[in-house]
C-alpha cells in the first residue's frame, strides 16, 4: 500500500486497533514509501491528465501503483477513472 493510501485511510477516524488490523492484511512490502521518483511520476501524470488539484493525492496513489506493475483496489473507481495503465480492482462496499 502506498504511505499516500495508508495516511488517507489512519486519518481516520481510526482506533489503533483497526489500524493494527488493516496492517496485517498487508504483504511483506507493506507501506510503500512516496519517494523522489514516484513524486516525479505523479507529477508527470498530473500534468498529462490536465487533473484538478482535488486528485492530486489520486493521482499520486496511482503512479505508485502503475510504477509497482501493482493492482489498485479501492471502492472509488470513479476516482481513478481514465488513468492508463492503471490496474483497477474494485472493492465490494461491506
Amino acid at each position: 500500500m502506498s504511505a499516500l493510501a495508508w495516511y488517507e485511510f489512519c486519518r481516520g477516524p481510526r482506533l489503533p486497533q483497526q489500524a493494527a488490523v488493516a496492517r496485517s492484511y498487508l504483504e511483506t512490502d507493506g507501506v510503500i514509501a512516496f519517494d523522489e521518483h514516484a513524486a516525479a511520476a505523479a507529477a508527470d501524470l498530473f500534468r498529462r491528465l490536465g487533473s484538478p488539484r482535488r486528485r492530486a493525492a489520486d493521482l499520486a496513489i496511482a503512479a505508485l501503483a502503475i510504477e509497482r506493475g501493482a493492482r489498485l483496489l479501492t471502492g472509488n473507481t470513479r476516482d481513478y477513472s481514465g488513468i492508463e495503465g492503471l490496474l483497477i480492482g474494485p472493492v465490494p462496499d461491506p
